[in-house]
């Protein structure tokens, strides 16, 4: 059985990172592909964007640290976002549940990268805890636009369902 060291648990945890955005990837894609909202197409697509970087960011310091990505792992988190983007097609309240899942995933990277960074400072590594806060800081920035729309989520979702008010 082989040691773990604080440099293979980082390594691991950048992998992780990496699959995750991986399956936000697709789950963007899918988001666009379902939303009819020009704003809130034009948001996705920005963040589509820069998820893209930081999966660039993350595969640099994989192959800095003498890693590669785990393909299993990407395979499955890319696959359960297809999954997931397929039932989002035929799903009702596209905008509401879009945005209540986008903001949760938001959470969640954002503390992904909360512990990502400090287990690099922890392990040295000033390198991979600057890109786990410059990824904090994008997934924040997301999390705020879309904490900034619940008015106009709530209206999509009156409009996409023919709902009567008042």
């Amino acid at each position: 059985m082989s040691e773990k060291t604080i440099d293979s648990v980082l390594n691991k945890y950048i992998r992780d990172a990496h699959a995750m955005e991986m399956n936000v990837h697709q789950m963007l894609v899918a988001m666009v592909a379902t939303t009819k909202d020009p704003e809130t197409t034009a948001l996705l697509e920005r963040h589509k964007s820069q998820t893209e970087s930081q999966i660039q960011r993350l595969e640099g310091r994989l192959q800095e640290r003498g890693e590669n990505t785990s393909t299993l792992r990407d395979v499955g988190a890319v696959a359960a976002a297809f999954f997931k983007g397929m039932g989002d097609v035929a799903r009702k309240e596209k905008a509401a549940k879009n945005a209540r899942d986008g903001y949760v995933t938001e959470a969640l990277e954002i503390a992904s990268y909360h512990l990502l960074e400090r287990l690099a400072q922890r392990a040295g590594d000033n390198l991979t805890a600057d890109v786990a806060r410059t990824n904090r800081a994008e997934e924040e920035a997301m999390r705020d636009a879309l904490d900034a729309n619940w008015h106009r989520v709530v209206e999509l979702l009156i409009a996409e369902e023919g709902i009567t008010v008042g």
